[in-house]
């Protein structure tokens, strides 16, 4: 009786560790947490796959200090655009051993970062600018042609561009023409990403150059636009996630590890939000090198390859590109 006693006292006590045990676990599961990022920028699939827990809280980089706008979140999700200008020491270090391995372009990104804020980082996607056309007839662009086609005579003041000098830049640097910039600079009507769309609808604009994320929609419904990437490369913005806390860890790694998903990976690429991983369990799928190709039908293979990324700049670096965009921008 005495055995029997005490194997049931050892149940009820396993059974209250276990209640106990369920009850922490889902307390921490439901605890909400801050997410600051900029969601206008995120397409819908993206937006959707964030962890419930996860309480959006918009921010508009432009309008505000960046590192006090985000001072109530927890969470930070950030474009490369956004590095120069965080102040990394009010983040933590991640522990970058989900079950995936970054891709090569991603892996190249990371180690132009300095060491030091690099193990802050775990970049969660990247976003390729496109090129919007308006359809016109008289207007032959390929996909097989050079950056260069931005210099045709028939594009005078009729391009759109991002209010990014640097994405200029690198853009004239793929071109094989002589003193590029200057002549590129000079078909440009306008650096206006965030109204690129009405121009081209509503005015002579023929082209306009942007992160494809903003303008998926209005692509596919639109028949007066169409848009293509270039075998010639494409600039990618890439995505990070930085915590202030270690106790995120393990919910950006669950979050990160639910994407070995087919039809996730399938919605994301069609809006142009393109994971960095390749994930073991689909390794005969997504060879290295051939992840964003086979993810989707938008980049091909030898975009994907001779596309390029806007890596972190030295202050002397800046200065330098600050200095031939002045010298290029004369008349």
């Amino acid at each position: 009786m005495t055995y029997q006693f005490q194997n049931r006292r050892e149940f009820l006590n396993l059974t209250k560790l276990s209640v106990a045990f369920l009850l922490t676990s889902c307390g921490l599961n439901s605890r909400k947490f801050n997410l600051g990022i900029q969601s206008k920028f995120y397409p819908d699939a993206f937006l959707k796959s964030l962890p419930k827990n996860w309480i959006r809280n918009n921010i508009n980089f432009s309008d505000l200090d960046v590192n006090n706008n985000y001072e109530k979140s927890e969470l930070l999700i950030i474009n490369d655009g956004w590095l120069n200008s965080i102040n990394f020491e009010r983040f933590k270090n991640l522990k970058n051993n989900f079950n995936n391995k970054l891709d090569s372009k991603a892996e190249a990104f990371l180690d132009s970062i300095p060491i030091e804020n690099r193990n802050k980082l775990i970049p969660i996607g990247v976003i390729p600018y496109v090129v919007v056309i308006k359809n016109n007839r008289d207007l032959k662009i390929s996909a097989d042609q050079t950056w260069d086609f931005l210099l045709s005579e028939n594009l005078k003041n009729k391009i759109i561009v991002p209010n990014s000098p640097r994405l200029l830049i690198s853009i004239a640097e793929r071109m094989k023409t002589d003193n590029a910039l200057p002549k590129l600079i000079s078909q440009v009507h306008s650096f206006d990403e965030k109204n690129a769309l009405n121009w081209l609808i509503n005015s002579d604009i023929s082209i306009a150059i942007m992160p494809y994320s903003i303008c998926y929609e209005s692509i596919k419904i639109d028949s007066r636009l169409s848009f293509l990437f270039p075998e010639d490369g494409v600039p990618l913005i890439w995505n990070f996630i930085l915590t202030r806390s270690e106790l995120h860890q393990d919910q950006i790694h669950n979050w990160i590890n639910s994407f070995n998903d087919q039809i996730i990976l399938s919605r994301l690429s069609s809006q142009g939000f393109f994971l960095p991983f390749v994930f073991e369990s689909n390794n005969d799928i997504f060879a290295e090198g051939q992840f964003f190709s086979k993810s989707s039908d938008l980049l091909s293979t030898k975009c994907w390859q001779n596309s390029w990324s806007l890596s972190m700049l030295e202050e002397n670096e800046k200065q330098e590109l600050e200095k031939l965009w002045k010298t290029s921008s004369i008349p």
